[in-house]
């Protein structure tokens, strides 16, 4: 739930001149923070000898092209 929060809050804080309704950011805080959850399961139970700082810089780099197009 904490990844929802931050990712909930971030595009709503940010200062931007877009206007994205609540509901976007909602669905988009949701969909990333399972993206990562899921992920980091996924790692966990089979890492294919990657590390865990290549793995978040591959996560991290498909959360900021998913966020965007709405903290732009």
């Amino acid at each position: 739930m904490v990844t929802y929060a931050l990712l909930f809050r971030w595009p709503l804080e940010s200062e931007t001149t877009i206007t994205i309704s609540q509901e976007v950011v909602k669905t988009t805080a949701r969909v990333i923070s399972w993206g990562i959850f899921g992920t980091a399961i996924q790692w966990s139970r089979d890492s294919q000898g990657r590390s865990v700082e290549e793995m978040m810089q591959d996560v991290l780099l498909v959360v900021t092209a998913s966020l965007a197009p709405i903290i732009d």
